[in-house]
């Protein structure tokens, strides 16, 4: 079965990397357009999209750099956990909400014992207020 090509796809690209994926192709014995219709059917029949990262895997970005180090850092001061099954983070993660249920508990009994104190306060304070005597 053939379909006619009656569809056109405009799309914005840097001009340097059209004029290298240009040749790439020409050196390959294809058009651009040739490899990027293959592309497209490659994703429409594979519902996945495939990129070549080789180059960005020589040569990481100064970000991704930073974030290794500061990974490296936090390994070497303890600040990561590891588990070996998932039945174990989940008590890991249970035992870190139970532990800030307790603080938020003893923080909020604190200020309600403080709450009653002063309740206290004000109701003493006004039992020994004296009332004037109306004329």
């Amino acid at each position: 079965m053939y379909f006619m090509n009656d569809t056109v796809i405009n799309i914005k690209t840097n001009k340097i990397l059209k004029i290298k994926a240009m040749k790439i192709a020409d050196d390959l014995g294809f058009s651009l357009s040739t490899l990027i219709n293959a592309y497209l059917k490659s994703l429409v029949r594979n519902k996945s999209v495939d990129f070549s990262i080789a180059e960005a895997e020589s040569h990481p970005t100064n970000f991704m750099i930073k974030a290794m180090k500061e990974s490296t850092a936090d390994i070497k001061a303890g600040r990561v956990v590891s588990f070996i099954t998932p039945g174990e983070e989940i008590e890991y993660l249970n035992k870190l909400i139970k532990a800030d249920e307790d603080k938020l508990h003893k923080k909020v009994s604190k200020a309600a014992k403080k709450d009653s104190i002063k309740r206290k306060e004000a109701i003493s304070s006004t039992a020994n207020f004296v009332y004037p005597q109306s004329i």
